[in-house]
């Protein structure tokens, strides 16, 4: 009887520290990203004083996935909620919000962190836009996440909103961000420096490797291969870009593992210029040796290339 009460003693004590205002504070933030390159960019901020779950694996098109309902669990439970924004997952992550009921992660609260709204984004448009002109991103190119550079000034955004919401720990997140974009930096410089004197020209299927190709001091060339953005090309314009290509003497076709098969290997076997599928996200967890890889797989097609 009283080995009983000595128990039940425990837990009420438990429950009352578990529910103390010192205890919340300590507690690690709950953190859900729409990618994965965010969640290891916060892992790698915040340490132990973060859990952090990505909503996608890096297999999937960001630009068209569904609002599932382990999407909204993972939401419910989050003190801080990070997406690309852009308008590329327009289609889903609002879903994801209003679903989850949770007040912390709505547009406005601390726990929102549309992270798009601190780039300087490639290709925004000005004035109308309409679906004859394909599937636009208005606000601009949202695939930013493949420029270690921007990775490194959002990890200080981020940084920033990890101390509003736990401001005890604020030097701890200040000093990681600033050491890890010095990381991010340097792998960008190096990668760069592997490409100098290559005269490599890349063009896209569709505009997903723009930053990569500009972290990379690269040219980017002024059209891709899709017609209009998400739109597959014509017969006729299909074989516009492949003339135009050769007489451009590029090197390298970058295509994500969605992109059309049977087009793009049409399109290499007229052209003569090979076709290299990349990830656009990280599937490992660990964001630099994914951008490293990237490079690495450029270096060997484009010198498989070259004549």
């Amino acid at each position: 009887m009283i080995f009983k009460i000595f128990i039940s003693a425990l837990f009420a004590l438990g429950s009352l520290t578990a529910f103390s205002p010192s205890v919340k504070a300590s507690a690690p933030l709950q953190v859900v990203t729409s990618i994965p390159d965010f969640a290891w960019l916060i892992q790698r901020l915040g340490g132990d004083s973060v859990i952090v779950q990505p909503l996608l694996r890096g297999t999937e098109d960001p630009h068209f996935v569904d609002a599932v309902p382990s999407h909204i669990l993972m939401a419910s439970r989050a003190d801080l909620f990070c997406f690309v924004g852009l308008e590329l997952e327009v289609g889903w992550v609002p879903r994801v919000i209003e679903r989850s009921r949770n007040s912390k992660i709505k547009v406005g609260s601390p726990g929102h962190c549309d992270l798009g709204n601190f780039v300087q984004p490639l290709d925004p448009i000005d004035g109308p836009i309409d679906r004859s002109m394909g599937h636009l991103h208005a606000s601009g190119n949202p695939h930013y996440w493949l420029s270690p550079t921007i990775m490194g000034d959002l990890a200080q955004v981020v940084a920033q909103k990890l101390s509003e919401l736990r401001p005890q720990n604020r030097d701890s997140f200040v000093e990681a961000a600033n050491g890890l974009r010095k990381e991010l930096q340097e792998l960008a410089k190096r990668q760069a420096q592997r490409l100098q004197g290559q005269n490599l020209k890349i063009l896209e299927y569709h505009a997903e490797f723009s930053y990569l190709i500009e972290s990379l001091g690269l040219e980017r060339l002024p059209y891709e291969i899709e017609e209009k953005p998400g739109v597959p090309p014509s017969a006729s314009a299909l074989y516009d870009r492949i003339q135009r290509a050769k007489r451009d003497e590029v090197r390298l076709v970058l295509a994500s593992p969605s992109s059309p098969h049977r087009l793009l290997r049409r399109f290499s076997k007229e052209s003569g210029i090979p076709v290299l599928r990349l990830p656009t996200m990280t599937t490992e967890g660990d964001y630099q040796r994914f951008y490293r890889g990237l490079v690495d797989q450029i270096l060997e097609h484009s010198q498989g290339s070259s004549s």
